[in-house]
C-alpha cells in the first residue's frame, strides 16, 4: 500500500460520476456506510460528493454536520485498476445545483493497486468441469494473480498440478461470470475436502478485477 502525498495528482485519476463509499463515525461513536457518486474536486480546496437519496437513507442527515470525519474509498480505472481511500471532515452540505456533500481535502491519500493486493477472504460460489463434470466449489481467498479453491472430497472428482482450469462464478451476488480460465498450481486433500491453488491466465484480469472491486464496495 502506497501513502500518496500528491494529492491532487491522485484525485484527478477518479473519474467524475464514478461510484465511492463513504463511512461516516460520530465522535459519540455512532457509524453509517454509503455509495454515492463522485463528482469531482477543487485543487487544494474540496471534494465534492453527491448526497445519496435519503429514502434510503433515512438517517443519514443525522450524521451530516459540519467537521465530522467520514472515510471515502473509490477506484482509479486503468490497466490494472488502484483503489484509493482517505479520511477528511464535512467542510458543509449544499442543496443547490443539486444536494452535495463538501469535504476538506485530505493531507494524505491510500493507493493499493489491485495487481499487487494481498488475498481477500472471501466465500464466493464457483464451478468446474472436470471429465465432463460439473463440480461445485468455493472460493476461500483470491488475488488478482491468483485463488484458493476448495472442493468436497470425492473420489470421481481428479485435479492435478498443472491442469488447465476454468471456473464459473455463480454466486448470484456476482452475476454470471463463466470462463476464468487459470492453471492449477498445486492439490492439498484434506479428510473432507479439496484444496486446489490457482494461479489465473493473463486474460482473465479483467474479470477477477470486477470481482475484487465488488468485494472491496460492499
Amino acid at each position: 500500500m502506497i501513502i500518496e502525498q500528491d494529492i491532487t495528482n491522485t484525485l484527478s485519476k477518479i473519474a467524475s460520476g464514478s461510484q465511492v463509499v463513504v463511512d461516516i463515525r460520530t465522535p459519540a461513536g455512532q457509524q453509517t456506510k454509503f455509495k454515492t457518486t463522485y463528482i469531482g474536486f477543487l485543487p487544494n480546496r474540496f471534494i465534492l460528493l453527491q448526497v445519496p437519496d435519503l429514502s434510503k437513507h433515512s438517517k443519514l442527515p443525522g450524521f451530516i454536520k459540519d467537521k465530522v470525519s467520514c472515510t471515502v474509498r473509490g477506484v482509479i480505472e486503468g490497466h490494472e485498476g488502484a483503489v484509493v481511500a482517505f479520511i477528511s471532515n464535512i467542510a458543509s452540505a449544499t442543496q443547490t445545483p443539486t444536494k452535495m456533500l463538501v469535504l476538506n481535502i485530505p493531507n494524505q491519500l491510500q493507493l493499493q493497486h489491485l495487481r499487487k493486493m494481498a488475498r481477500i477472504d472471501t466465500y464466493i460460489n464457483i464451478s468446474i468441469r472436470v471429465n465432463e463434470h460439473q463440480w461445485s466449489g468455493i472460493v476461500l481467498n483470491l488475488s488478482a494473480r491468483g485463488a484458493l479453491l476448495t472442493f468436497d472430497k470425492v473420489a470421481e472428482l481428479y485435479i492435478k498440478e498443472g491442469e488447465d482450469l476454468n471456473v464459473s462464478v455463480t454466486d448470484k451476488n456476482f452475476g454470471n461470470l463463466d470462463d476464468i480460465k487459470g492453471k492449477v498450481c498445486n492439490v492439498k486433500k484434506l479428510v473432507r475436502s479439496i484444496e486446489v491453488g490457482l494461479s489465473f491466465d493473463d486474460e482473465a484480469g479483467e474479470i477477477i478485477s470486477q470481482i475484487l472491486k465488488q468485494i472491496l464496495f460492499v
